[in-house]
């Protein structure tokens, strides 16, 4: 059994290997869910299969069980982690990403605590490569698109309706947004949206669009715009 115990070793040392790994990339993007996180996740869900795994070895002579089944529970259960990494501003959801991050590595954990070395570390390698190299791909495709503060002033009255034909607004010129903050008082919401614009077109037109939408105050970019 000793060097079942060894072996065991190898799986958790490599799992703090490979959660580290993109945990550190979340980390140095400045996201909630960051290295320490990753790691944990990643070594918890290897201890999980290696114990199904020595529970199995053990006792499998004596009772009917199924290795896996613990791990189809992390499958399922990871989810409460990356909801908890995911935040809703106005129209705009961040950390979807990360809550995704989090599921493969639970699943990464999975494989290396059934001793799945080759399929860990590829996808390991694999998703830190798709981290890396797609955003610097993302943040080419803001490349050709001027960044814009637009502070919108809307009735605090079918406040659903209003804020879904304002994105509607912005989904019709393309726009992407960034941040939304939002401030209420008494009947009228105050909301400030940063957003990347196409710079061929124009600006003054978004916010013309913008101030026809139904229950629309008022609308300010360098200029105010009033009903």
């Amino acid at each position: 059994m000793a060097w079942q115990y060894a072996e065991y070793a190898v799986r958790l040392i490599l799992a703090i290997i490979c959660g580290g790994f993109i945990g550190y990339e979340r980390e140095s993007s400045n996201h909630p869910a960051g290295l320490r996180t990753h790691i944990l996740v990643c070594v918890a869900s290897t201890l999980v299969l290696v114990t199904s795994d020595y529970a199995f070895m053990r006792y499998s002579s004596i009772v009917n069980l199924d290795p896996m089944r613990l791990g189809a529970q992390i499958i399922s259960g990871i989810g409460f982690l990356g909801a908890g990494a995911i935040m809703k501003e106005g129209v705009t959801v961040k950390g979807l990403t990360t809550a995704a991050c989090l599921w493969a590595v639970a699943c990464i954990g999975i494989a290396l605590g059934v001793g799945f070395y080759y399929g860990a570390l590829l996808t390991t390698v694999l998703i830190y490569i798709v981290l890396i190299f797609f955003r610097k791909l993302e943040d080419g495709l803001t490349r050709g698109k001027a960044f814009h503060v637009i502070n919108i002033e809307i009735q605090n009255i079918n406040k659903e309706g209003v804020l879904k034909a304002i994105e509607d607004t912005f989904s019709a010129y393309h726009t992407k947004l960034h941040k939304v903050t939002d401030i209420a008082v008494e009947n009228t919401i105050y909301i400030r949206y940063e957003l990347f614009l196409y710079k061929i077109i124009p600006k003054d037109a978004l916010v013309r669009a913008l101030v026809r939408v139904d229950g629309v105050l008022s609308v300010s970019d360098t200029e105010t715009v009033s009903k």
